[in-house]
């Protein structure tokens, strides 16, 4: 028996898009992974299989499968797609995971774009599910890793490896532990996001739409104009900060700044910037 098969329509942009649709909806409703099927793939289609069903870049056959003879008039084409359903057939009697979906590239009529679309079974499902016996945990990899990472990051660009894994893994996400990658790999991709300006604006762009210091109109702030910027540069970097840290760095970076402001007010106004740095990266991510 087969566990319920999720509904995926819609239309997608491109295949790699559909790709991950699938890859979240199959990890959330079922806590499976899929795995692309290259060999049975082409340019205007894409086969998913479960990961335990395919050997290198094709589907898993059973070692004493014999490919079905070629019919008299039958083209390869038309040989090629009855022998991968028979292939199929052997693998599934065999015990083998029958998971299975494909996307198909289509015209739009209505704007003449080109897009995805999963293939509908008889039964309105888009997918043919994985079987209770199925053992292939998901394992958040590729793609479907780094679009979690994307999210967490543009929510806190400070965050840490630790910080991602227990907001990925918190309830109600069906996400656990033993879906995780190794740490390695999690803190390269997570890198490499936060490297990423697409995803984690500059500070140069966000100085852009700051309004501190003297740009702002009304009565003109006590706190030099470079003090307020250096305050934005470390708000920037690490939005994090706590105020008390960031007065440790100016005392360092200003000491003459002694006469001029004491320890409340410079904690106070690295408070007012991180608060405008958080908006900032707030209304950043929400432009995305």
């Amino acid at each position: 028996m087969s566990q319920d098969a999720p509904p995926l329509s819609g239309e997608f942009a491109t295949k790699a898009e559909a790709h991950l649709a699938l890859g979240k909806e199959i990890l959330f409703q079922m806590g499976k992974s899929i795995k692309y099927d290259r060999a049975c793939s082409g340019g205007n289609d894409g086969v998913f299989r479960c990961p335990s069903a395919i050997t290198g870049k094709t589907m898993t056959v059973p070692d004493d499968f014999q490919p079905p003879p070629r019919e008299e008039g039958e083209n390869q084409l038309e040989y090629n797609k009855r022998k991968r359903q028979a292939a199929e057939e052997a693998a599934k009697q065999a015990g083998l995971c029958p998971f299975k979906a494909v996307v198909r590239r289509f015209k739009c009529r209505r704007t003449g774009e080109t897009k995805w679309r999963f293939d509908t079974l008889a039964n309105g499902a888009t997918v043919i599910p994985h079987s209770e016996q199925c053992e292939a945990g998901a394992v958040l990899t590729g793609s479907l890793l780094r679009s979690f990472l994307e999210a967490e990051v543009r929510a806190n660009p400070d965050i840490s490896g630790p910080g991602v894994i227990k907001a990925l893994t918190a309830p109600p996400s069906t996400i656990r532990q033993h879906m995780m990658p190794s740490k390695s790999t999690l803190y390269r991709v997570l890198q490499a996001v936060k490297n990423d300006k697409a995803i984690v604006p500059s500070a140069a762009n966000l100085a852009d739409n700051w309004q501190g210091g003297d740009r702002k109109r009304g009565r003109r702030s006590k706190f030099p104009q470079e003090v307020q910027e250096f305050i934005f540069g470390l708000m920037t970097a690490k939005p994090s900060m706590k105020p008390m840290e960031a007065l440790s760095h100016v005392r360092r970076r200003f000491p003459r700044l002694q006469g001029v402001a004491d320890d409340q007010q410079i904690k106070a106004k690295a408070g007012l910037i991180k608060k405008q740095v958080k908006k900032l990266l707030q209304d950043a991510a929400a432009e995305m």
